[in-house]
């Protein structure tokens, strides 16, 4: 008798285990979880200007009720894997047609994430040791509507060292965030200008928070950035890697708009130089390749001005701004 009440305590255990397996498989099919769009080629180098200028299509009642029972269980997820799903749910943008080449963005609900944004703060999301990418995201789309997501951000972007408890760093991403948050990142202000540098993607996202908080110094020593970008190359065209620092800085420029157009020598002198590089044909031959760099147009477009105008003016520029830029900012990641 008591072998069968063990057999049948495991079964209970393990049907239990199952059950919540499934739940949670069900639940992330149900929030579109073969619509996230892939993180693995996520490369914010848009400037935050045009992301935030993005057309939005409003939401109609069944997504509204698809977003408040998401709220629902962001409150009280039987599961962690549940409810981290939720946060992974209301941390990116939500689309309608992702079928279509290029999905309509759903506009942002401010009673719903006003509601994500009260339930985040009192579970304490924002409130660890660092943030990680999930939250980061969510306070991303949240925006610095409290003070306590703007400390968190702030506090994960200038971590002494990366974390060692999850893979990656995850202090790029955070900067990023922090940058999107305008006059609220002042206070990291003197930082981000300290930290600026073309070396990889957290020393431009530094640059991203300077010139979005208004230091007096940063649009300066942006310029400066992309002209020893430029000399680390003097024979001309440009690989990948500094075209995607290049593309960075740009971006990062055009935060300030015409306010950047006194230091955008350097960036015309960048439009000069084409891009190379290499791919992988059929057959497994290496093919290259030499093309404008079009990652400066909208950037240049942003910023304005007569020099600008005359590189706008070019036919690969003209072409390059017949398509909406690639937006792959913290905000809206998804490769137009």
């Amino acid at each position: 008798m008591a072998i069968n009440f063990q057999i049948s305590r495991s079964s209970q255990r393990l049907a239990v285990a199952v059950s919540t397996v499934v739940a949670v498989y069900v639940f992330w099919l149900w929030l579109g979880g073969g619509e996230i769009f892939d993180d693995e080629k996520f490369n914010p180098n848009i400037s935050l200007t045009l992301a935030n200028e993005l057309p939005c299509v409003e939401m109609n009642d069944a997504e509204k009720v698809k977003a408040a029972l998401v709220v629902n269980v962001l409150d009280g997820a039987p599961s962690w894997q549940m409810h981290t799903a939720a946060v992974q749910y209301f941390g990116q943008p939500q689309y309608r047609g992702i079928d279509k080449p290029r999905p309509d963005i759903l506009c942002r609900d401010n009673d719903i994430d006003t509601k994500v944004s009260s339930i985040a703060i009192r579970q304490d999301l924002f409130n660890d040791f660092f943030l990680d990418p999930d939250v980061l995201r969510l306070a991303s789309m949240l925006g610095p509507r409290d003070p306590k997501i703007v400390e968190g951000v702030g506090k994960t972007a200038f971590l002494p060292r990366a974390p060692n408890y999850i893979p990656g760093d995850v202090r790029p991403l955070a900067r990023l965030v922090l940058a999107e948050f305008g006059a609220a990142a002042a206070p990291w202000s003197n930082q981000a200008f300290s930290a600026m540098s073309a070396d990889d993607i957290a020393g431009t996202a530094a640059v991203k928070i300077a010139i979005a908080t208004h230091h007096p110094g940063a649009l300066e020593k942006a310029s400066e950035l992309v002209t020893e970008t430029l000399a680390r190359h003097p024979y001309g065209n440009l690989g990948d890697r500094a075209s995607r620092r290049l593309s960075e800085l740009a971006n990062a420029m055009a935060i300030a708009g015409p306010d950047a157009q006194p230091y955008i020598g350097p960036l015309i002198e960048a439009s000069k130089r084409n891009l190379v590089g290499h791919f992988i044909s059929m057959d497994e031959s290496p093919i290259q390749f030499s093309r404008p760099p079009a990652y400066l147009c909208w950037p240049l477009k942003a910023i304005g001005g007569e020099p600008a105008q005359a590189v706008l003016d070019e036919p690969w520029c003209r072409k390059a701004l017949e398509y909406p830029p690639i937006i792959q900012s913290p905000k809206y990641r998804f490769l137009g």
